[in-house]
């Protein structure tokens, strides 16, 4: 167990490993980061929310998130974010929920793909300060670029 409600292997969990082979193996410091997203801000959400957090991505290895299609820059790959929801609450309701935390720690928050997508949340690297950035992500008609938006916009 990482925290009192979340363990290691959901954080692990990924149908496109499955289906290539492969196998999720993380660093020390990789369970260390996941630790610190579990103790510091899943388990409060899940505190808040009262009802369980699930998590749908997790740790990426860097081939992970090449096959998947993450960012260069993900924080998943140091195992310091987690893309999250919670059943029978809508993904928007979730990330303001998380706003209301006021969550020292908390680096990014990002609502993705509203309004059926699922929540980013992020803690900083070890050793560097924590954002606190609420963004959503949507594709921008009619080129459909991936696009950041400041704030959280159902």
């Amino acid at each position: 167990m990482l925290s009192e409600h979340f363990d290691l292997p959901e954080f692990l969990h990924s149908q496109v490993a499955v289906r290539s082979g492969r196998i999720i193996e993380p660093t020390e410091q990789v369970i260390a980061n996941l630790t610190r997203l579990a103790v510091e801000v899943l388990e409060p959400i899940r505190a808040m929310i009262g009802k369980p957090v699930h998590i749908s991505s997790g740790y990426r290895p860097d081939w992970l998130n090449v096959l998947v299609g993450g960012s260069k820059k993900s924080q998943h790959m140091t195992g310091c974010a987690a893309d999250i929801n919670v059943e029978g609450m809508p993904p928007v309701e979730l990330a303001r929920r998380i706003q209301e935390l006021k969550l020292a720690s908390l680096n990014q928050c990002i609502l993705e793909f509203p309004p059926n997508g699922w929540v980013h949340v992020s803690v900083a690297e070890a050793g560097e300060a924590a954002k606190y950035q609420f963004l959503t992500a949507r594709f921008q008609p009619p080129t459909h670029k991936l696009v950041y938006l400041p704030g959280l916009v159902s």
